[in-house]
């Protein structure tokens, strides 16, 4: 992929500059995704739609034999119709801020002035469900933050929108001597995940009888897990043992893997049978 020093140039001073609230920006991919570039943070630039026509102009004209290239300048344009008027990127950023606004029901009212919600995230560094978070806020910090209706002008204070009860249960957790873990902490500390945390935390299994999860509202401990043993102890009868013997000793004498033994007794062939006691 080449670039010329224009392209390299206009990417710089993007990086750099301040974002502007009158102006609207759009993402451009420095290393374009059919070249192989990702959609990785540091491959990401916000442009204003000037800079992003002369950015696809570079790059299409500097790779003359790349046609998706190509292809990507000129569907900047796909869908209009200028009755042959010729469009330069001053003419095209204008077009996009028009529509930009045209497409939008609400303004932010910030500190820095009335802008559209995604150039206040951009120049806030914020993402932009924080932008409506703020105007929804009752905290004095936020106070000046307002939606404004584009018709009419009016600031709207929407109404603080409650989370929703859920049954989740959140748990704290105790490990030998580190009390009231959270999940994260816990995570973390042991290196483990969460459902091997939970698992050990009810396994009655003795190396875990330190490890305990307590409801974090009730305090309320999580019971271990039942042990559920076999009732019944089996003897196993074989030739050469008349008084019954282990199925493991059995299968050592003959020669035999243990699962065979017991087969062999169950369906009470060859001489095999077991009796529980």
């Amino acid at each position: 992929m080449k670039k010329s020093t224009e392209y390299l140039e206009l990417i710089e001073n993007a990086k750099k500059s301040k974002p502007d609230p009158n102006q609207i920006y759009e993402v451009h991919h420095i290393i374009p995704r059919c070249m192989g570039g990702t959609n990785d943070k540091n491959n990401l630039v916000c442009l204003t739609p000037e800079q992003h026509y002369m950015a696809h102009y570079y790059l299409a004209v500097d790779n003359p034999r790349n046609g998706k290239l190509a292809q990507a300048w000129n569907a900047m344009l796909a869908g209009r119709d200028f009755s042959g008027v010729h469009i330069d990127a001053e003419i095209y950023q204008e077009l996009r801020h028009r529509a930009a606004y045209e497409k939008a029901t609400y303004l932010i009212s910030s500190p820095a002035g009335e802008m559209l919600v995604g150039t206040a995230a951009l120049f806030y560094n914020v993402h932009c469900s924080t932008i409506y978070n703020r105007c929804a806020s009752g905290i004095k910090k936020w106070e000046n933050w307002f939606l404004i209706d584009k018709e009419t002008k009016q600031p709207l204070k929407p109404e603080i929108v409650e989370p929703k009860a859920t049954s989740r249960t959140n748990f704290l957790y105790t490990i030998a001597d580190a009390e009231n873990l959270t999940l994260q902490k816990a995570i973390e500390k042991f290196n483990i995940n969460k459902h091997t945390l939970m698992f050990r935390c009810k396994s009655p299994n003795p190396k875990f009888k330190d490890w305990v999860a307590h409801d974090a509202n009730t305090g309320e401990q999580v019971p271990k897990r039942s042990v559920k043993r076999n009732t019944k102890s089996w003897k196993y009868f074989a030739p050469g043992f008349p008084n019954g013997a282990g199925a493991t000793e059995i299968a050592r004498h003959h020669g035999i893997d243990r699962s065979t033994v017991m087969n062999y007794a169950v369906a009470e062939i060859n001489g095999y049978r077991r009796i529980a006691y």
